[in-house]
């Protein structure tokens, strides 16, 4: 069925037409056609139209694609005299964009964003409502209602004993609290916005693998209570703001110019808490808490050996059983840790060639650990755990290094031998590296890492060289040389030179690596 609306000289509609369609089926709409999958006893219809100002659709369950820019979505009846009659209950979508308007009327629907700027307002109070970076879903009594690519969501409630939750889908979710409930979670990876007003609680729900930031933003000086099961804001100014979390392993409090006090409460055993200028991090077994810009906080610890690692310079007293840290920028009221010891070193990271998966060229290896560390001789050993070949050598590699400092300590290790004439490259094989713990303490102090810490002992550690191995799978293989293909004949400067190819290290990729190339065609080194 095709139809087609009145059309002016300027080619644009000038009257209001419009048509509407029932089906007990399931439909797809998308900006230009409908498709029932089922209409009572006859086949598929499809629909297609042109110039059409108004579109009504009821059926069982629809899913809608819209791909046109900057349209605005509201749940609930319209004060309009096309919404209001008998043949589209009130459990419908109304879309509204510059020269279209449309109403979906479906037990189950599922709208999805593939165009522009696209605005969802939940102003009808849901059951359930389940927000998200990339899905929200919200449930009434007459309809179940999913979107999905939707860049900014608003929902509220005139019911203040409801309750919403936030599923955490997205590596890093902001959330901004401000006065009168408002709450909004916004994601730097997604650019998607999701406005939550009027709510007491919001839970919030994660796996465990994501960061979530809360940041205040009020006119009154409340406090926040946080541990790993909730985070509460009170005096806000005239109310208290719930957040229950579930999985959520890594919390950030992110203090505005108004919100002064915090309360951190430890829940597990063996919990650490390291004080640093205007921060705070309450390390447990399985969490990670952390408070910047608060000025007045009070921790509390679990039940374990708690330990309070100081890294800058604070005064400490003992003022009715807490034991408080004061500097310039905040005063740490602590209870319950049994020791207090300035910070030992840790390592914090172990990168090769700069963190790239490249491993037809390795010159270097790079180590951070925090804060300010000092080493003593034999503190790293390299060694050459099997050749090019599989055979297995356990030779010591000649290495120096190098360290800045910056707050953190960066040790940067190069190789003497085992490397390729005149580019410091070490030669195909499996190696690895041994830091003894021993020989690193923290400047100045007696605290040092401890132990030994052995990497490249695993297939996990991808410590090894493998000439041609341009995308670190340890092979070299058609991928390889398509890579190769792109950068042979080329030098430094040339935007398709790839240093990875430069078997000699002498600025120009040509014939003599192409030899070396095609001698590792068609390798795999197994870890050994």
């Amino acid at each position: 069925v095709d139809l087609r609306g009145g059309e002016g000289p300027s080619g644009f509609p000038e009257i209001a037409d419009w048509f509407a369609v029932s089906s007990g089926g399931d439909a797809t709409i998308h900006p230009d056609s409908l498709t029932f999958d089922s209409w009572d006893s006859w086949d598929a219809w499809n629909f297609s139209w042109e110039n059409i100002q108004r579109l009504g659709v009821a059926g069982a369950t629809g899913t809608v694609y819209d791909s046109s820019l900057d349209d605005s979505l509201v749940f609930g009846p319209v004060a309009d005299g096309f919404h209001q009659n008998s043949f589209f209950p009130f459990n419908g979508l109304d879309v509204v964009n510059d020269d279209f308007y449309a109403r979906y009327s479906f037990d189950d629907l599922t709208f999805v964003s593939t165009g522009g700027f696209d605005t969802a307002d939940l102003s009808v109070d849901p059951n359930t409502l389940e927000l998200g970076m990339n899905t929200t879903r919200a449930t009434w009594e007459e309809v179940n209602l999913t979107l999905e690519g939707i860049e900014v969501v608003n929902a509220s409630t005139e019911n203040e004993n409801d309750a919403a939750t936030f599923v955490v889908d997205v590596e890093q979710l902001d959330v901004r609290v401000s006065d009168d409930r408002n709450v909004q979670f916004s994601s730097p990876a997604t650019g998607s916005v999701v406005n939550v007003s009027t709510f007491d609680t919001l839970n919030i729900n994660d796996d465990g693998t994501n960061r979530v930031t809360f940041l205040t933003d009020t006119s009154s000086n409340g406090t926040t209570t946080a541990s790993v099961n909730e985070v509460l804001f009170t005096q806000i100014p005239d109310f208290d703001l719930s957040f229950p979390l579930i999985g959520v392993s890594r919390i950030e409090l992110l203090a505005g110019t108004n919100t002064e006090n915090l309360i951190v409460n430890g829940t597990a055993e063996d919990e650490i808490l390291k004080l640093r200028d205007s921060e705070i991090e309450l390390i447990g077994q399985s969490y990670f808490i952390s408070a910047v810009n608060y000025s007045d906080i009070s921790v509390a610890g679990g039940d374990g050996a708690d330990v309070i690692y100081v890294e800058d310079a604070f005064g400490s007293s003992t003022i009715n059983g807490e034991l408080v840290f004061e500097n310039a920028n905040m005063i740490v009221r602590t209870t319950e840790f049994e020791s207090v010891e300035d910070s030992p070193p840790s390592l914090d990271d172990i990168s090769i060639n700069g963190g790239l998966s490249q491993r037809s060229s390795v010159n270097s290896l790079v180590l951070t650990f925090a804060g300010s560390v000092e080493f003593d001789p034999g503190a790293f050993t390299v060694s050459q755990r099997s050749d090019g070949d599989g055979t297995v050598t356990g030779s010591a590699v000649s290495s120096s290094f190098s360290c800045t400092k910056n707050g953190d300590t960066i040790v940067t290790i190069t190789f003497d031998d085992h490397v390729r004439s005149g580019a410091g490259h070490l030669e195909d094989g499996n190696y690895q590296l041994t830091v003894d713990g021993t020989k690193i303490r923290q400047t100045g102090t007696n605290l040092i890492l401890g132990g030994e810490i052995v990497y490249g002992d695993s297939a996990d550690e991808p410590f090894y060289a493998l000439y041609g191995d341009n995308n670190g799978d340890r092979r070299v293989n058609i991928f390889d040389l398509l890579a190769f293909r792109q950068a042979y004949n080329t030098s430094s400067g040339d935007p398709k030179f790839n240093a990875s190819f430069d078997y000699g290290g002498d600025g120009a990729i040509n014939v003599f690596d192409l030899l070396r190339f095609r001698n590792n065609f068609g390798e795999m080194l197994p870890f050994v």
